[in-house]
């Protein structure tokens, strides 16, 4: 069927749905936000499960954090910086390191080195990724032994390990700690003048070939997989489980209330967070998407829908000319000249001698000619 032989009600019903499609594609590009993205492991930009999306909220939220991306001539493609690219006064600030996977330049080793022996703070958790190359590129003396640690305390299988032996649980990191959760952790290997806070249970081993069994060749526990070595006037704050900290981790077991006591620890006292996206997979780079903000409020919702109301009866109805022409009369009557005859009595006197005329054209003829 051709659109000239709709039915004008079909047609007018076409128009209104086209407009209203119009005003929504409008509406949504409007309230569209830029949203960095990521879906690497350990990424703050990934909200998925395997993401720390809720770490880098929670830092928001408190006003510390400092974005660490920019922008290139499109604003739509993304470059991330390293955490070495900035001017951080190191006693007020704190640089958060998660499961890196790429390794760590001479330069920010370096920078790392000067942040912590002038009072930084940093935090670095890693499983089987590069925390070694940094911790050799600044001469700490503890490491990640590197090997999956397995233990017969767990849950659902030996790779997620319960941790319920903390050394210090009056320390701010272990305080009301009751179990940790780790998920295919590794374990640490602790240097001189470190001090350990978490240990894996004496039924703990390290499988190194990775067959699921405790060998003879294998290590047992308990193993170290919190610690503190302090590094000139700053500390490193070790971590061998960083997969707690991924979103789908923090409700398990006592995860929750350990993540508190940490970001209470790094953040207290420094007005400056960064958190370290510069070493992830580069096969997964950051870009930049568009979405709408979930939660819109009922006002905008009615003044959206008034707003498209508005734009059919303008566009595809004749209400808006219909008043026109109404106040173009009132205004031609109210310019009327005592004795001349009125408006309507012209338009009378002509319908009586052409009864077959179409009384709204002459209307609006008359209004012309007046």
């Amino acid at each position: 069927m051709e659109a000239d032989t709709l039915d004008p009600s079909v047609k007018r019903l076409y128009q209104f749905l086209t407009i209203i499609g119009i005003g929504v594609l409008l509406f949504i590009l409007a309230l569209a936000v830029p949203v960095a993205l990521n879906s690497s492991d350990f990424s703050i930009y990934n909200a998925g499960w395997n993401g720390c999306s809720t770490i880098a909220i929670k830092t928001y939220k408190t006003g510390k954090l400092q974005p660490t991306f920019s922008y290139e001539e499109n604003e739509l493609t993304l470059t991330q910086r390293s955490f070495a690219d900035y001017a951080l006064d190191a006693q007020n600030a704190a640089i958060l390191i998660i499961g890196p996977r790429t390794t760590f330049s001479p330069r920010e080793g370096a920078y790392i080195q000067h942040f912590l022996e002038n009072g930084g703070m940093l935090f670095l958790a890693d499983d089987f990724g590069t925390g070694n190359d940094l911790l050799e590129r600044i001469n700490a003396s503890s490491r990640f032994s590197g090997h999956l640690m397995l233990d017969l305390s767990f849950e659902k299988n030996a790779s997620f390990v319960t941790v319920f032996d903390f050394l210090n649980r009056s320390h701010p990191l272990t305080m009301n700690v009751s179990t940790m959760l780790l998920n295919y952790p590794t374990s640490l290997i602790a240097g001189r003048n470190t001090t350990v806070f978490a240990v894996s249970t004496e039924i703990s081993w390290l499988d190194k070939n990775l067959d699921g069994k405790e060998d003879t060749d294998e290590s047992s526990g308990p193993f170290p997989v919190l610690a503190i070595e302090p590094y000139g006037k700053g500390e490193i704050v070790l971590f061998s489980g960083p997969s707690l900290l991924i979103n789908s981790m923090q409700d398990q077991l006592g995860n929750r209330v350990f993540r508190e006591n940490l970001f209470q620890y790094l953040y207290q006292g420094r007005d400056t967070v960064i958190i370290d996206e510069s070493h992830r997979d580069v096969a997964m780079p950051l870009r930049l998407s568009y979405v709408v903000p979930s939660t819109i409020s009922f006002e905008l919702k009615v003044s959206i829908v008034l707003l498209v109301l508005c734009a059919y009866i303008v566009a595809f109805t004749r209400i808006p000319r219909y008043v026109v022409e109404k106040l173009v009369r009132l205004f031609a009557r109210s310019k009327e000249v005592p004795g001349e005859p009125s408006f309507d009595t012209m338009v009378d006197e002509v319908m009586e001698k052409h009864p077959s005329w179409r009384r709204k054209r002459l209307e609006d003829i008359v209004v012309r000619l007046r």
